[in-house]
């Protein structure tokens, strides 16, 4: 909005502006993708450890992050939903816990069956 104020003038932005929200949000979005990276390398390293695999390790996270592909498939393409909102970036944390949760108890299982089958 932009007024006069003494012959000069002056723009006014209100705090709930969808420019300056954006703003905020954005700053968010960047730190959390930021995060999500650097949880995402955690993983990845501590995977590779537990699992003495770099190769398995690397498959596991490959098929997390096409689950995140896959989930925004479903949102937009099938379901309609065509706003992306920024905290759906929160997303990529829950699946990536998720995955890695689901990669470990596998292997664990598997670690189990194979001294089981040893007797």
């Amino acid at each position: 909005v932009e007024y006069e104020v003494g012959g000069e003038p002056m723009a006014l932005r209100w705090i709930g502006s969808g420019e300056v929200l954006n703003g905020f949000f954005m700053s968010f979005l960047r730190r959390d993708i930021l995060f999500a990276g650097e949880a995402l390398w955690f993983v990845i390293l501590f995977t590779i450890t537990r699992m003495r695999s770099i190769w398995v390790a690397a498959l596991c996270m490959v098929g997390v992050v096409l689950s995140f592909a896959d989930a925004c498939f479903w949102m937009i393409v099938v379901c309609g939903i065509s706003y992306f909102d920024p905290l759906n970036v929160l997303l990529l944390f829950i699946l990536l816990g998720l995955g890695a949760d689901g990669i470990f108890i596998v292997f664990d299982t598997w670690e189990q069956s194979r001294e089981a089958l040893s007797y």
